[in-house]
């Protein structure tokens, strides 16, 4: 079994060390080498005494824009839409063919229950021959349930 019981070591510091001078300069050194150099950034001054920080000053502007909800793609530029598009087709594309199966499931368990989706002249031209889905789902489920619980068992 492990020893458990360690003593914890009573030292008492009698005295402090700050770091010196020499420390804090090799910090500020380091920490200016890790900033990116002062042409790729701006720095504007705010009216409270703060500073605002664009590590990006040609990137997209949003004074550009006159309202919240303008369209963005008005506003970006060609070389970011482009890419930016055919991923997002892309996406769709491999969405919609990885759902196939499952539509067609779908479709195929609509059509033997007999939900057909057509234009309808009764009761009068242009009536509506949308079923709620909840119809569905519920026809769906209890399809099973009344096939047990309602036929005799010498009639399956």
């Amino acid at each position: 079994m492990a020893d458990i019981d360690k003593a914890l070591p009573n030292e008492v510091k009698k005295s402090i060390e700050i770091e010196g001078q020499e420390k804090a300069q090799e910090e500020n050194i380091e920490l200016q080498e890790t900033l990116p150099e002062q042409g790729d950034t701006e720095i504007t001054p705010t009216e409270d005494g703060g500073v605002e920080i664009n590590f990006e000053p040609g990137a997209f502007n949003q004074a550009q824009s006159q309202n919240h909800y303008d369209n963005l793609a008005e506003l970006l530029p060609e070389e970011i839409l482009s890419p930016l598009g055919s991923e997002l087709f892309a996406n769709y594309t491999d969405y919609k063919s990885s759902r196939r199966d499952w539509e067609r499931a779908y479709t195929q368990g609509l059509d033997l229950l007999g939900f057909k989706y057509e234009q309808k002249s009764e009761p009068f031209q242009g009536a509506s021959g949308a079923t709620h889905p909840v119809l569905a789902k519920r026809s769906l489920n209890s399809k099973p349930w009344l096939i047990k619980n309602c036929s005799r068992p010498k009639d399956l």
